[in-house]
Formats: C-alpha cells, sequence, structure tokens
C-alpha cells in the first residue's frame, strides 16, 4: 500500500534532519519557502486568538512552531510526533516553553479541550483513510480551536512548475524563482493553475 510508508517510524526518523524535515527534492529556498507560507498562517491564529497552549500535531522537528515559540515566549508549545529523531532535534533547541510528546495522532494523550489552539499542517494527508476520522475526533476533543490541512495550495501547485520548468533545462537559479512567483500568482489568484500541461 502506498500510505504504508508514511505511517512507519523509519521513514520519519531518517528524515529527521535539524534544518527544515522538508522534501529533500527540493532546494533549501523552496523548502523555505514553505515553512514561512505555514508560520505566517499559524501567526495570524496566535494574534487572533492569543491562546496560553498551542499543539503541533505531527511537528515534525518543529520547524513551523519554533520561530514563534521564541517570538511568544509566554505561550506554552506542545511538539506531538511519533517520530522520536524528530522530538530529539526539537529537544536539542532546549526552549523552556516547549514540551514534546511521542505518540500518534490518532491517540493524543491530553485531556479534554486542554489547547487553545491546535494546528496540522501537511499531516493528514499521509494517513490511511482509516485513521483520518480518529485524528479529526482526536483534535476536536483536546482543542478549543483547530486548524489542519490536508496539503497547502503551495505543497500542490509548486512542486509542478518546479518539475515543468527543470524540464526546460533552464539554470537552477532560474527554475527555482520562476517556480516560487508563479506558485504565488497562483495564491494570489493572478494566474489559473496550469496543471494540465504537465
Amino acid at each position: 500500500m502506498m500510505y504504508d510508508r508514511f505511517e512507519t517510524f523509519d521513514f520519519w526518523d531518517n528524515r529527521a534532519t535539524a534544518l527544515l524535515n522538508q522534501n529533500v527534492n527540493y532546494p533549501n529556498i523552496i523548502n523555505d519557502y514553505f515553512i514561512k507560507r505555514k508560520t505566517f498562517v499559524l501567526d495570524i491564529l496566535i494574534r487572533e486568538f492569543k491562546p496560553k497552549k498551542v499543539l503541533d500535531a505531527g511537528s515534525g522537528v518543529g520547524s513551523v512552531f519554533i520561530p514563534l515559540a521564541k517570538k511568544y515566549d509566554r505561550i506554552n508549545f506542545i511538539a506531538l510526533d511519533f517520530s522520536q529523531n524528530n522530538l530529539n532535534e526539537i529537544d536539542k533547541l532546549q526552549l523552556k516553553n516547549v514540551v514534546t510528546i511521542k505518540s500518534d495522532i490518532s491517540h493524543i494523550p491530553l485531556s479534554k479541550k486542554s489547547i487553545d489552539v491546535l494546528f496540522s499542517f501537511d499531516v493528514l494527508c499521509h494517513l490511511k483513510f482509516n485513521k483520518l476520522p480518529l485524528a479529526i475526533k482526536e483534535f476536536k476533543r483536546v482543542a478549543k480551536i483547530q486548524y489542519y490541512n490536508f496539503h497547502a495550495l503551495e505543497y500542490s501547485m509548486l512542486p509542478y512548475y518546479y518539475f515543468m520548468f527543470s524540464r526546460l533545462k533552464l539554470p537552477k537559479k532560474l527554475v527555482v524563482k520562476l517556480s516560487l512567483k508563479y506558485a504565488q500568482k497562483v495564491e494570489k489568484n493572478i494566474l489559473p493553475s496550469i496543471r494540465g500541461l504537465l
């Protein structure tokens, strides 16, 4: 099964890196773009709801919330992931307002409504279909406010652009620049999706 590898500890443990824990097929500038977009959304949630406790469900190495944990040192951040290597990378930072929990998102060891804001970026898309309802039920149980997505728009479009421009044998810097430019235009509804050309 396609999803089996995503539900093994080894797959995610082997991807754990201190930097990004993002797709190794893309240059760091594209991975940076992914992270900044998600951090931007989470920052809006924090400013809007002023939470005391924030949970990152399926945190990876914490690349989305760590900049905000440093910025908002009075908020308690909880990183929940089933990969110990990912959590080890977070623990190395020794941030006083960050706690790590090793657990599957379909069984979160926290009490009912104990979290103010829960977010989960690009995690649910890796679950087998029979686990999706369990995870979402847990999200609703532990958190007052939940924000999650299956795949961000930049994840669905930017890799296609990167692949397309790469095939034109353009210089790598130009491929990255064009990929980011066109993905951003799609996000702003300036340019229609051109997936059909791929």
